[in-house]
């Protein structure tokens, strides 16, 4: 397992916390997306942030499996 430093408080993390976010779009008209951010655990710097991977999954199974109803 890979750890890293944080770029704030400089400790070494080699486990981070997630957190729930929404990501919205700079214009009203864009969509929302339920995302995460994961965060340091030593001193709260948020160290990435991104779509939430399981949501991204559950849209795909679901598009596949209406893919295959309609065949």
């Amino acid at each position: 397992m890979s750890s890293g430093l944080c770029p704030k408080c400089g400790t070494t993390v080699s486990s981070a916390i997630q957190e729930s976010i929404t990501i919205k779009g700079r214009r009203r008209a864009e969509p929302t997306y339920r995302g995460v951010s994961y965060v340091c655990p030593f001193c709260g710097c948020v160290l990435s942030v991104g779509i939430d991977p399981s949501v991204l999954r559950s849209e795909i199974a679901a598009q596949v499996l209406a893919g295959l109803r309609r065949d």
